[in-house]
């Protein structure tokens, strides 16, 4: 299966809020968000990401505290273990983006870089009296410390300016790209596909 895109987007969404999950001869992946915040983005645009890449229409079940997404094929799942080094179980602080995306071309490692910040990633506003208007900012938090580093790297190569911040008392890193010229190069190389964010974007 050739690189893509749309592949390497999905493989972003993975990294950021999904997993390989083994139990015996069962082998899935999952996905899973905030319910509310969320909830559009697995309907509208992972369903049909899914099915275009892989003919797979996921399961997707809405619980008080989350949102999942579960495609059941061990065919996909052994899949994204041999050609992505992907290995089922907790990835927290281990996870990276695999070496075939990162080492190709940037269209591609950007599509992954969508793909995390549409799941790790936020858009806020500073709103204190020192800014003539609400300061944007871009964010994007992980406690896998390599992945920080990779997607800092990808950045520079784009000429993105970001800052990179200790959260969760040391055990997160948050990368950081401020204000609206900054926030604009981000969404003309990277940009988003979920609603959540584009909704917030729409005042710049």
């Amino acid at each position: 299966m050739p690189l893509t895109p749309h592949l390497c987007e999905f493989i972003g969404v993975v990294l950021g809020d999904g997993c390989l999950y083994a139990h015996k001869n069962v082998l899935e992946v999952q996905i899973v968000g905030d319910p509310v915040r969320d909830g559009l983005y697995y309907t509208e645009h992972l369903r049909i990401l899914c099915f275009q890449l892989f003919g797979i229409n996921p399961r997707i079940y809405f619980a008080r505290t989350k949102v999942t997404c579960r495609l059941y094929s061990k065919q996909l799942g052994t899949f994204f273990k041999d050609r992505f080094l992907m290995l089922p179980g907790p990835k927290t602080f281990t996870a990276r983006i695999p070496d075939a995306i990162f080492y190709s071309d940037i269209t591609l490692r950007c599509a992954c870089l969508r793909g995390l910040f549409d799941t790790d990633g936020g858009v806020g506003f500073d709103k204190r009296g020192t800014y003539r208007k609400p300061y944007i900012r871009v964010n994007y938090v992980s406690s896998s410390f390599d992945l920080i580093q990779q997607v800092s790297r990808i950045l520079d190569e784009l000429d993105i300016p970001h800052s990179i911040h200790i959260r969760n008392q040391g055990r997160a890193q948050q990368i950081q790209i401020n204000g609206e010229k900054n926030v604009r190069m981000f969404m003309k190389h990277i940009g988003f596909s979920n609603p959540r964010h584009l909704i917030k974007l729409q005042c710049i």
